[in-house]
């Protein structure tokens, strides 16, 4: 047996008996399951975990939270915006970090973070209170979510990454159907502070054994008793999906593409975070109760859990380019349905293809930043391709918010996000177009 190959400019890509998920031991014992697919599914419990117990609760919370503090619901949504902010800086470092000391050392330093900052949200007795307990909690969320995870997975997965990735990433649709109705219950019977204690908890229980025992990087070298792979068995056709060149950060910010590609994401992230944030006020006021309100915002999570295996499957085989301004045609065709809503059922179809579009397009960002800039330094660039995204995501509720305070009506926000899809399609369109074609000089990061 043959000891793991360092490919795709120095990350250890471990996987790849392309054939099945099992591969041979020594001494002729039972095939094992290869190790990589409970990686992935710890890291779908951890995003479903980090983000179902955190930054949803919130959303379902909203106007319980706004009526006690007596705050506008712009004021409220800087809760998010620091959520945004804060994750935006963290996937940064968390990307350096990553690339450094390895995503496992990053997640177990992150976790008690997550729970405590929950925990706290329920102790606030003032929204600046809140903030700074939204804040702990973003910090351990940038460094247990995507990033890391992605980093740790691309080392796992070569030419079938895609459906690893799409796979894991359900775990944040699972999150945003299952932590609202979990909210719900719990605000419903006991308050919004008992409802935090219990879910930060919660989130300690199911992050801490995840982080300390399963994710982990694949071994260097074989052991007697360790699957490895043949470097003979990595089917090639990985390489299909690359531009050809490998990027530094450094070299990746001196390039219109890095730049094209963060103005799209920070786009879409600001429609899609705003929306999913006022869609629990948005249906209140039309009437419905906060359990369907919830509902509804679990139901545009929801189609997430089968649209993003879905994407990540068929991004082995298609355009990911494609795939991914399709998505966000979608989720544009979901807003423009909000805005003609008469109703719970018309709400509730165009929060369904809204979903559908916001979850097919999570899976293809690290992809995509792979096809276009490498693995040199992928959790570097990825990480700052996600702080883009993410500050979008902080500025969306805050412009929401504010053009609801100022007419009390959210239709003129939704104008505005749909001008702004028609401005990162045509970012990444020429992103694509006018990306480097040949193969980058990489020096010594």
């Amino acid at each position: 047996m043959k000891n793991f190959i360092s490919v795709e400019s120095g990350l250890i890509i471990a996987n790849h008996m392309s054939v099945d998920f099992n591969l041979p031991t020594m001494g002729g014992r039972k095939p094992q399951k290869y190790y990589g697919w409970w990686v992935v599914v710890a890291s779908a419990v951890c995003l479903f975990t980090a983000y179902g117990f955190g930054f949803y609760p919130l959303t379902v919370a909203f106007k319980d939270i706004q009526g006690e503090f007596e705050v506008s619901r712009g004021m409220l949504s800087g809760a998010i915006a620091i959520f945004g902010i804060i994750t935006a800086i963290g996937f940064l470092f968390a990307g350096r970090f990553c690339d450094k000391f390895g995503a496992p050392r990053v997640m177990r330093v992150s976790v008690p973070l997550v729970g405590l900052g929950i925990i706290l949200v329920g102790l606030t007795q003032n929204v600046v209170q809140l903030y700074a307990a939204f804040a702990i909690y973003s910090v351990g969320l940038s460094g247990v979510s995507l990033v890391p995870i992605n980093v740790l997975v691309s080392m796992w997965f070569g030419d079938k990454r895609g459906r690893a990735v799409g796979l894991l990433s359900a775990g944040v649709s699972l999150g945003g159907f299952g932590g609202p109705l979990v909210s719900s219950f719990l605000l419903t019977r006991f308050g919004w502070r008992p409802m935090f204690w219990v879910l930060g908890l919660a989130a300690w229980g199911l992050l801490v054994p995840l982080v300390v025992w399963i994710m982990k990087t694949p071994p260097r070298a074989t052991n007697s008793g360790t699957a490895c792979v043949d470097p003979s068995s990595i089917n090639t056709k990985i390489r299909s999906f690359s531009f050809g060149a490998s990027f530094t950060l450094r070299q990746a910010l001196g390039t219109s593409t890095f730049w094209l590609q963060s103005s799209a994401l920070f786009l879409v992230s600001s429609v899609w975070v705003a929306v999913l944030s006022h869609t629990p006020n948005l249906l209140r006021d039309g009437g419905l109760s906060p359990g369907r309100a919830a509902l509804g915002l679990g139901l545009a999570s929801a189609m997430g859990i089968w649209a993003k295996p879905l994407s990540g499957f068929l991004s082995d085989r298609l355009s990911r380019v494609g795939l991914f301004l399709g998505f966000v045609l979608f989720q544009a065709v979901g807003v423009f349905l909000l805005t003609r809503a008469q109703g719970g059922a018309s709400a509730f179809l165009a929060l369904i293809i809204l979903g559908i579009g916001g979850g097919g397009a999570v899976p293809l960002r690290p992809l995509l930043t792979s096809q276009f800039f490498g693995n040199l330094q992928f959790g570097a660039v990825f990480g700052a391709l996600e702080l883009a995204y993410a500050l979008g995501g902080a500025i969306g509720p805050l412009v929401a918010g504010w053009v609801y305070d100022q007419t009390g009506s959210y239709l003129m926000a939704f104008f505005l996000f749909l001008a702004a899809y028609v401005v990162a399609i045509g970012s990444y369109c020429i992103a694509y177009y006018t990306r480097p074609k040949s193969k980058v000089a990489v020096q010594n990061p």
